[in-house]
C-alpha cells in the first residue's frame, strides 16, 4: 500500500497550490471590479437622477423667496404708511385738542398719548418734547398693564438726540424716521434688549414751534407681523430671519419651526445667532447686493428696505411712502435690512424619494450579486480540500505552526527554479538555536519548546509573506528572502536576533534567547544545484557559531 507521501507528486503539488491560489486571487478581484461597476453605475443614474430633482426643488425655493421678499416688501410700506399716519393723527389731535395752546395744556396731551398707547400694540412709547429738547410728557407701554404715565421728576433731556435735532427743524406734515436701533436709556443699553424705530414730526402754535411728537415703534413687533403673515401659506421648516440697521448690526432674530416661533432673540444675542448661522460677519453679508444666494444647504435672501429720514404728510402718503421705502437707491443710515434663511432639502434628501420608489428593482439587483458571490463560494469547496490536503500532507510543524522542512524546501525549489526564468534574486539563510539542550535540561523540555515558539513568532512577524520561513530541525529553521539580497537579508536577520537577545536577556535560568545564523545569495554558477545551496548556507551558520563560541560577533 502507497504512502502518503507516494501518492502525492512533491513538485506538482506545489505548483498546483500556488497556481490555486493565483486563481483565486484573480477570481476575487474580476468579481470585485465588476460589482463595484456595477454599483457605481447605478449610483451614478440615481446621482444624475438626484441631481436634476435637487436643480429644479432649487428653482422652486428661489422662486419662493424672491416672492417672499415681494411680500415683505409691501408689508413694510403698510407699516411705515401706518405709522406715519398716526404721528400725523396724532399731531392733528394735539394741536385741535389744545386750540393752539400746547405747553398750557399737557394734561390734555398725556390724555392723548395714554389712550393711543393703550389701544395700540405696536409701539413702546409716545411723547411730547418742547422746543428746548425737554421731555413735557411721556407714557410707556407696559406688557400686561395698563400704560405708565412717566412722573416729572423722571422725564429726560433729549436735546442731544439725533431723533429730536432732526425732528425740531422740519416743516409742518413732515416726519423724521431713525434707524431701528436698541433702546437707550441714560445712556445704557435698556434690559431686557428692545428694538425701536423713532418716528417724529414737529408741533407747531399758529406757525411758532412748540415742540415735537415721538412715537417709538417697536422693530420686533415690525419682523414678527412680517415673517408671520409670511408663513401662513408657508409649510418649510427651519426657516431663520434676521433684521439689521442701516450700519449693517443684527438686532433681531427669528427662527421658526412649522408655522410657530421656535426662538427670539435681540439686541448681542441676535448678533451671536447671526455668526453661527453664517460663519460671516454681519458686515461681509451686508455688503453683498440685494438677491438671493444658495450657501451649502440654505438659501438666504437679502432685501434693503429704505427708509428715507423724513416723509410728507401730504394726502398722497402712500405713494410718497412707496417711492421712499421701495425705489429709492441711495444708501441711508435708517435702511433695513433683512435677511431671510430657508433650508434647503440635502442632496440625500431630494434622492430619498425616488429611492423609496425604485427600492425593489435596487433589492434585485443586489439579490443577484449575492447569488452570483454565493456560486462563487460553491467554487471554493474543492480549494477547501486542497488546503486540507496540504495540512494532512502535514505542510506544517504542529509546534511553530510553519511549514515543515518537506514543504518549506519544495517551495523553496520552486522559487529557485523562477530565478532561470525571470534573473530573480533568492537569499537563504540557515538559522540554528543556541542553547536549546541546555534550556531543556536546566528548566524542562516545555520551556525548550518555549523557546523554539519565541523565535519562531519572531521570525514570522520580522519577514514579509512572500519570503519562506519554515522549520527544518528540532533547533534549525531556514528563511527565504525572494527579491532582497545578502546585504539587505543580513540586517534583517541581525535585527530579529538583536531584538530577542535585548528582549529575553536571562530568561532562563541566566540563559537568554539568542541563535547563530548563516546566509548567502543563490548563485547559478555556484551553486550547481539545491542541495549545494543549503549546504553553503549550513556552513556559513556554523562559521558564525564558531565565532560566537569563542566570544567573537560580526
Amino acid at each position: 500500500m502507497k504512502t502518503s507521501d507516494e501518492l502525492i507528486d512533491q513538485e506538482s503539488f506545489v505548483k498546483e497550490t500556488l497556481s490555486m491560489s493565483e486563481n483565486r486571487h484573480m477570481r476575487s478581484r474580476f468579481f470585485g471590479i465588476t460589482f463595484i461597476v456595477l454599483n457605481v453605475f447605478l449610483i451614478l443614474i440615481l446621482a444624475i437622477i438626484g441631481y436634476v430633482q435637487k436643480v429644479d426643488a432649487e428653482k422652486k425655493n428661489r422662486k419662493e423667496v424672491s416672492d417672499e421678499l415681494d411680500s415683505i416688501r409691501l408689508m413694510l410700506s403698510m407699516n411705515i404708511k401706518s405709522s406715519l399716519n398716526d404721528i400725523f393723527f396724532l399731531s392733528d389731535v394735539v394741536d385741535h385738542e389744545t386750540k393752539g395752546d400746547v405747553i398750557s395744556n399737557l394734561k390734555n396731551i398725556e390724555a392723548i398719548l395714554y389712550r393711543f398707547i393703550k389701544n395700540s400694540d405696536s409701539y413702546d412709547q409716545a411723547r411730547f418734547i418742547n422746543s428746548d429738547g425737554m421731555e413735557k410728557v411721556r407714557v410707556n407701554r407696559v406688557e400686561g398693564r395698563s400704560p405708565q404715565v412717566v412722573s416729572e421728576d423722571l422725564l429726560q433731556d433729549k436735546s442731544a438726540r439725533q431723533y429730536f435735532q432732526e425732528a425740531i427743524n422740519l416743516s409742518t406734515n413732515i416726519a423724521y424716521i431713525s434707524q431701528l436701533d436698541l433702546n437707550v436709556e441714560n445712556g445704557k443699553v435698556e434690559l431686557p434688549y428692545k428694538l425701536v424705530l423713532r418716528i417724529a414730526t414737529p408741533v407747531y402754535n399758529r406757525g411758532i414751534l412748540e415742540g415735537i411728537i415721538v412715537l417709538n415703534f417697536l422693530g420686533s413687533e415690525l419682523l414678527y407681523d412680517t415673517t408671520h403673515i409670511l408663513k401662513q401659506g408657508n409649510n418649510s421648516v427651519g426657516d431663520k430671519y434676521f433684521i439689521l440697521n442701516g450700519y449693517g448690526d443684527p438686532l433681531a432674530y427669528l427662527e421658526w419651526s412649522g408655522k410657530n416661533v421656535s426662538k427670539s432673540l435681540l439686541g448681542f444675542d441676535a448678533a451671536e445667532a447671526f455668526r453661527e448661522t453664517f460663519k460671516l460677519t454681519s458686515q461681509e453679508v451686508f455688503r453683498l447686493q440685494d438677491g438671493v444666494y444658495a450657501r451649502d444647504s440654505n438659501l438666504f435672501a437679502k432685501v434693503t428696505f429704505r427708509t428715507d429720514a423724513t416723509a410728507s404728510g401730504s394726502n398722497s402718503k402712500y405713494g410718497l411712502v412707496k417711492s421712499n421705502v421701495i425705489e429709492s437707491t441711495e444708501h441711508d443710515e435708517s435702511d433695513l435690512t433683512l435677511i431671510s434663511l430657508t433650508h434647503l432639502d440635502s442632496y440625500w434628501d431630494t434622492l430619498d424619494s425616488f429611492v423609496v420608489t425604485n427600492i425593489i428593482p435596487v433589492i434585485w439587483l443586489e439579490i443577484i450579486f449575492f447569488l452570483i458571490a454565493s456560486l462563487y463560494s460553491m467554487s471554493l469547496v474543492k480549494q477547501k480540500i486542497l488546503e486540507n490536503a496540504i495540512k494532512s500532507a502535514a505542510a506544517y510543524d504542529p509546534l511553530t505552526s510553519l511549514y515543515n522542512r518537506r514543504f518549506g524546501m519544495l517551495f523553496l525549489k520552486y522559487e529557485i527554479r523562477k530565478i532561470g526564468r525571470t534573473k530573480g534574486v533568492v537569499t537563504l539563510f540557515v538559522i540554528d538555536v543556541n542553547n536549546l539542550k541546555t534550556v531543556n535540561d536546566t528548566c524542562g523540555h516545555n520551556s525548550g519548546d518555549e523557546l523554539i515558539r519565541i523565535v519562531a513568532d519572531r521570525l514570522k512577524r520580522e519577514v514579509r509573506e512572500s519570503d519562506i520561513v519554515c522549520r527544518i530541525g528540532g533547533d534549525e529553521f531556514i528563511v527565504a528572502f525572494t527579491g532582497t539580497g545578502l546585504v539587505d537579508g543580513n540586517l534583517i536577520i541581525e535585527r530579529v536576533r538583536a531584538g530577542l537577545n535585548a528582549d529575553y536577556a536571562g530568561r532562563y535560568n541566566g540563559v537568554g534567547v539568542d541563535f547563530s545564523y548563516g546566509g548567502v545569495e543563490y548563485d547559478l554558477e555556484k551553486h550547481k544545484n539545491f542541495d549545494d545551496f543549503v549546504k553553503d548556507a549550513d556552513v556559513k551558520m556554523y562559521e558564525d557559531k564558531k565565532r560566537r563560541k569563542k566570544g567573537c560577533v560580526r
